[in-house]
C-alpha cells in the first residue's frame, strides 16, 4: 500500500512537473509567435522574403541586442525599436555592403534624425552588428566638424545680428574641409586615420574641438562610413523671407550640400513634429542633472533648442516631401544619393518614444 501511494505521489509528481515543463513551452512558444509577429509586420517584408532562417536569425540577432543594451525583451516598445528599427536598417546596409565588396569600395551613407532621436545608440548598434560579421563600420557625427572656439567666436562676430549664429550648431558653424577630406581618407588612404572629436562642455558649454592627440585612430580603407546628423539631408532654398535664416540658406549651399554627392545611400528617421526636441533634450540634461553632471536647466534646454527650431520649421517639411525619390530632380537630385533609386534611400518614423511605427 505504501509502495502503490509511493508510486501515486511519483506519478503525481512527474505529472505536474511535465504540466509546468508544457506551460513554460506554451509560454515561451506564445512569446514567440508575438515576437515573430513584431517581425514579419516590420520593414522586413519590404527589405525581403520573410523566410523561417531570416526569421531566425533576426531572432538571435535581437536577443543579443537587447542583452547588450539591457532591454526588456518581453517589451513590445523594446521589440520594435530593435525589429523595426536596428535590424531593418542593418539588413538593408547589409545587403548594399556585400554588392560593393566585388568593387572593394566604401559604401557611404547618410543619416538624419533630429537631436536626441536616438542616432548615437543606433549607431553603436549597428557597429557591433558589422563588427560581428567582420566588417568595420565607422560612425562619425557632424558634431565633430564644429569649428574651434576661437572660430566660432569669429563666426559670431561676424554675424552679429543673427541670433542663429551665436553658438555652434547650424551650417556655417562645420570645418565642411575636415569634413570631405576626412570621409574622402576614410574611404581610399591605405593607413591609419585620426577621426576629429569635440568637446561640448569646454568654455562653459561653448564647446572646442579636442587636441589631435585625442582622437580616435582607425585602420582605413573602412567597409562603411556612417556620418549622421540633425540637418543633414536639408537642401538651399530660393526666396527666403528671414533675413537670418538667408545666411543659414547660403551656408547650406556651399558647406553641407556638397557632401551629399559622397552618399551612397541615405537613412532618414521621420517625426510628425520637431517640437518633440524640446523633450528630448531636456529628458537628456534632467539625467545629467540627476547623476550630479554639469547639465543645462529647463529654461537653457528651452532657450537652446530655440535656435534650432526655425531650420526645422524651414528645412524639414521640405525635405521630407522631397526624399522620395520620384520628387526628386534637377538641380536637388545632385544633392542627394547619387543613384537616386529608390533601393538607396529608407525613410522610417518614429514616434515621441523614440519607437518606430508602420508607414
Amino acid at each position: 500500500m505504501l509502495i502503490k501511494k509511493r508510486g501515486s505521489i511519483l506519478a503525481y509528481s512527474l505529472a505536474f512537473g511535465l504540466r509546468c515543463i508544457n506551460t513554460r513551452a506554451i509560454q515561451q512558444k506564445h512569446k514567440r509567435s508575438s515576437c515573430d509577429n513584431i517581425i514579419r509586420t516590420g520593414q522586413l517584408s519590404v527589405l525581403a522574403e520573410s523566410t523561417d532562417e531570416l526569421i531566425q536569425r533576426w531572432h538571435k540577432l535581437g536577443h543579443e541586442i537587447m542583452s547588450d543594451l539591457k532591454l526588456d525583451p518581453e517589451c513590445v516598445v523594446s521589440q520594435k525599436r530593435v525589429y523595426w528599427l536596428y535590424l531593418p536598417i542593418y539588413e538593408w546596409l547589409q545587403r548594399q555592403c556585400d554588392e560593393q565588396q566585388n568593387t572593394s569600395k566604401t559604401l557611404v551613407v547618410g543619416l538624419q534624425c533630429p537631436q536626441g532621436g536616438g542616432k548615437t545608440t543606433m549607431c553603436q548598434v549597428l557597429e557591433g552588428l558589422f563588427a560581428a560579421e567582420g566588417k568595420h563600420c565607422s560612425v562619425i557625427s557632424i558634431d565633430d566638424f564644429y569649428l574651434p572656439h576661437k572660430e566660432l567666436e569669429k563666426v559670431a562676430a561676424r554675424h552679429s545680428t543673427n541670433p542663429l549664429l551665436a553658438g555652434r550648431g547650424p551650417p556655417g558653424t562645420h570645418d565642411a574641409t575636415l569634413m570631405r577630406s576626412t570621409i574622402m581618407a576614410l574611404c581610399s588612404h591605405q593607413g591609419v586615420v585620426a577621426l576629429p572629436r569635440y568637446d561640448k562642455t569646454a568654455h562653459d558649454g561653448s564647446g572646442d574641438r579636442r587636441p589631435v592627440d585625442q582622437w580616435p585612430k582607425v585602420q582605413a580603407p573602412v567597409d562603411i562610413i556612417i556620418l549622421e546628423g540633425w540637418c543633414l539631408g536639408f537642401l538651399p532654398q530660393e526666396n527666403i523671407d528671414d533675413p537670418h535664416l538667408r545666411t543659414i540658406n547660403q551656408f547650406l549651399r556651399t558647406d553641407l550640400a556638397p557632401i551629399y554627392g559622397l552618399f551612397d545611400s541615405f537613412i532618414t528617421l521621420t517625426v510628425d513634429d520637431p517640437a518633440v526636441v524640446y523633450d528630448w533634450r531636456e529628458q537628456a540634461e534632467a539625467k545629467s542633472r540627476a547623476e550630479g553632471l554639469g547639465a543645462m536647466s529647463k529654461s537653457q534646454v528651452r532657450a537652446f533648442v530655440d535656435r534650432y527650431m526655425p531650420l526645422y520649421k524651414q528645412y524639414l517639411p521640405a525635405f521630407y516631401a522631397t526624399f522620395l525619390p520620384s520628387n526628386v530632380d534637377g538641380d536637388k537630385k545632385k544633392y542627394l544619393v547619387k543613384s537616386g533609386s529608390k533601393d538607396k534611400m529608407l525613410r522610417i518614423p518614429i514616434d515621441r518614444h523614440r519607437t518606430p511605427t508602420l508607414p
